[in-house]
């Protein structure tokens, strides 16, 4: 007569339940959550603002591209690095003449001006008190970025293609554990 052993439920068994448990919990986790998350565009690097700088006659100036349509100029002395203030600032841009308004303290700013991609050639013209001169500034501003095309409809995953993959993923994972469970619990009753 062939005896039957009832199998009991070892440490090893309830070890593997568990795992099975969260690992499909963790596929099908990922799978649904995934798809539903919204991104955010990664954080792109700190853009300065394009400047140009050169010295001539004892003045030097500074000259920025302000990212809201302005031409700010600084004027110091370069001897000893005082501003200057109350002078007559005109600037040459590639053609176009602007006058600068004093904004106090050496800063002098012209509005709606914008720098055309590569480089901006500027003449300073300041007059001082003192005298007059002019300054010559090329200012770089940077070529705008080619946009990247979006991929085709038939290379993304969407919502739909991503829980299949999830479901997919879990039940391979559940299916081979349970081979695992399975065989080792039929080597133990065959062992005994």
């Amino acid at each position: 007569m062939r005896r039957t052993v009832k199998p009991t439920r070892s440490r090893l068994w309830h070890a593997s339940s568990a795992v099975m448990l969260a690992g499909a919990l963790t596929f099908a986790g990922d799978a649904v959550a995934h798809g539903q998350d919204e991104h955010e565009a990664p954080a792109s690097a700190v853009q300065l603002a394009p400047r140009g700088e050169a010295q001539a006659g004892g003045i030097e100036a500074v000259a920025v591209a302000a990212p809201d349509r302005r031409l700010i100029v600084y004027l110091d002395r370069e001897a000893t690095n005082e501003r200057v203030t109350d002078a007559v600032v005109e600037v040459d841009a590639d053609g176009l003449l602007l006058k600068l308004r004093d904004r106090g303290d050496g800063v002098y700013v012209a509005d709606d001006w914008t720098a055309s991609p590569g480089r901006n050639r500027l003449t300073i013209a300041y007059r001082l008190p003192e005298g007059a001169g002019k300054i010559e500034v090329q200012l770089d501003a940077p070529l705008p970025r080619p946009v990247a095309a979006p991929l085709p409809a038939a290379s993304r995953l969407d919502d739909t293609n991503m829980t299949l993959v999830g479901a997919a993923t879990g039940a391979v994972y559940l299916m081979a554990m349970s081979l695992f469970v399975w065989r080792s619990r039929r080597i133990r009753v065959f062992a005994r």
